[in-house]
């Protein structure tokens, strides 16, 4: 079941209009499409569950005076010290048409080789895909459990529901496990022999003899 996001239509285009619009919690963005093609206001923490529940799904966005659309969000703008959206584009999809999505890719299980001491390195959380609409996965889920150290797992791993085409290189590495790192002591300097010694001490004797 998609999504509904409710949005607004906005007239303000001003830098200062649109940041008075964000101190209102409120999300500058735009819908463009063959049916639809308005500037909208998001409210934030609708935008955010979104953002952090599926980013890349289908969803349907219901505007005044243009009614419910199914939309794709395509590009999401953030500020560049605190991260925070201040502006959305979406875009109108056809349900009948196949569209291309990047679904996040979900790991699941301890790799053995963790459990061994070595450190899982995940290379992608995410992969590209085509299908239509209605068969687009939330995500797909990956188990790593059985990953031994130096052993990896690449795209072609993943088990794909039926209808929806991988559009990742298959060889890409999605995760793997490296060796642990192994701390090396610092070598010890050798006590100096008596005799090394000695002439060392008969060397500073001399030093202070000169001064």
């Amino acid at each position: 079941m998609a999504t509904t996001l409710k949005a607004d239509l906005r007239n303000t285009s001003k830098q200062s209009e649109l940041r008075s619009l964000r101190q209102q919690g409120l999300i500058p963005g735009v819908i463009y499409g063959e049916k639809v093609q308005a500037s909208i206001a998001i409210n934030e923490k609708d935008l955010n569950t979104l953002l952090r529940e599926n980013p890349n799904g289908i969803l349907t966005l219901d505007i005044p005076e243009y009614g419910k659309h199914s939309v794709m969000m395509t590009e999401t703008q953030k500020e560049p010290l605190k991260g925070r959206v201040i502006h959305v584009d979406f875009h109108q999809i056809n349900m009948n048409d196949e569209v291309k999505a990047t679904v996040r890719v979900e790991l699941t299980g301890e790799p053995q080789g963790v459990k061994e001491g070595g450190i899982l390195q995940v290379v992608r959380y995410d992969v590209e895909v085509k299908c239509m609409p209605s068969k687009l996965p939330e995500s797909l889920e990956l188990d790593v459990s059985g990953l031994q150290v130096g052993e990896s797992l690449h795209v072609d791993a993943l088990k794909l529901p039926e209808g929806v085409d991988l559009l990742t290189a298959p060889e890409e590495i999605l995760a793997s496990v490296l060796a642990p790192k192994v701390e090396t002591e610092p070598e010890e300097q050798p006590e100096p022999s008596e005799a090394a010694a000695e002439g060392i001490a008969e060397a500073n004797e001399g030093d202070v003899e000169k001064s």
